[in-house]
């Protein structure tokens, strides 16, 4: 999402070959307003930036996933940040594709992954 909102390499183009929708979870929200307040830039920005994304929930079901995705990892002796820990349960609760530019999700088990 942040290449995409940087407009960096072809990200935007290569995203134009998936279907919407296109949905984000809270905490990827949660980074990019973090980005923005860093720079000076305001909401009205990141609102005009996301408005073609819809929110996901992390749900029950995500929390589930998300521990399951930790302890299969863990297992392996692997370990990646939290966030991501949750971004890979809730995608796998939904079972949707998570389209990225971070190669560290490919080791997540059972999860439809594709890296930009």
């Amino acid at each position: 999402m942040i290449d995409v909102l940087n407009d960096r390499g072809d990200v935007p183009t290569q995203l134009e070959a998936y279907a919407d929708p296109f949905h984000a979870l809270a905490i990827l929200f949660s980074e990019v307003l973090e980005g923005l307040y860093a720079s000076g830039k305001s909401e009205a920005v990141a609102a005009k930036h996301l408005s073609w994304l819809s929110l996901l929930a992390f749900t029950f079901e995500a929390a589930r996933e998300a521990a399951r995705v930790r302890q299969e990892l863990r297992r392996r002796g692997e370990v990646i940040p939290d966030a991501d820990t949750f971004i890979a349960g809730t995608v796998r609760a939904e079972s949707g594709t998570l389209i990225t530019t971070d190669q560290r999700f490919e080791s997540v088990p059972d999860l439809d992954c594709d890296v930009l």
